[in-house]
């Protein structure tokens, strides 16, 4: 039995003084940093973070409630307003009119990138069409993310009302070229099918 002890207390000792965690106090002003990856990645392999990451590290203070250290910029010229929207109307193509699934459920779907989770959705069940809609930083689907850049939009008439499936016969369609925010007028067609 006292082996068994000896043996477990020893390995305590080894663990504890093997274990560096780096445990400092709280900070609640440190502002969160990307980890230092030069052990993992070789130099020139440099690395941005994704739009995601971006957005998450760019919230800083004001996530926290904390006044801005500057006051917000204006836009310059060429970007959007804080708040703007895109909008416009979705059609069936005549086509595809009788293949429409009845009780569907529309999504409607804005990416700044064709991989990853959407930018932002608006779902609509049972549309009736022409279907007019609008997306802006309400619909954006990680709140830390902004409305804003190029953005692809897409549209589906999703037969069983679930996001993550897509099934045989669903309608699609999507505007040909991305938009900016602020763009209106938009048409859709669901001019497709799965």
């Amino acid at each position: 039995m006292r082996v068994l002890q000896a043996a477990l207390v020893l390995c305590v000792a080894a663990a504890s003084l093997g274990c560096d965690r780096g445990i400092e106090d709280f900070d609640p002003d440190e502002e969160p940093a990307l980890p230092n990856l030069d052990r993992i990645y070789p130099k020139g392999a440099e690395r941005q973070p994704s739009p995601v990451m971006q957005g998450m590290m760019g919230a800083g203070p004001a996530r926290r409630g904390a006044p801005p250290s500057e006051p917000a910029a204006r836009p310059a010229a060429g970007q959007t307003a804080p708040g703007a929207t895109i909008t416009g109307t979705i059609e069936i193509s005549p086509e595809l009119q009788s293949s429409a699934p009845a009780s569907a459920m529309l999504f409607i779907i804005a990416r700044t990138q064709p991989v990853g989770p959407p930018l932002a959705v608006v779902r609509v069940p049972n549309p009736s069409f022409p279907h007019a809609f609008e997306m802006g930083q309400a619909q954006v689907m990680i709140p830390t993310l902004r409305f804003e850049g190029s953005i692809t939009v897409t549209a589906r008439l999703d037969s069983d009302g679930n996001a993550m499936t897509k099934l045989p016969g669903d309608l699609v369609g999507e505007v040909a070229t991305p938009v900016a925010p602020g763009a209106s007028g938009l048409k859709l067609v669901l001019d497709g099918k799965l």
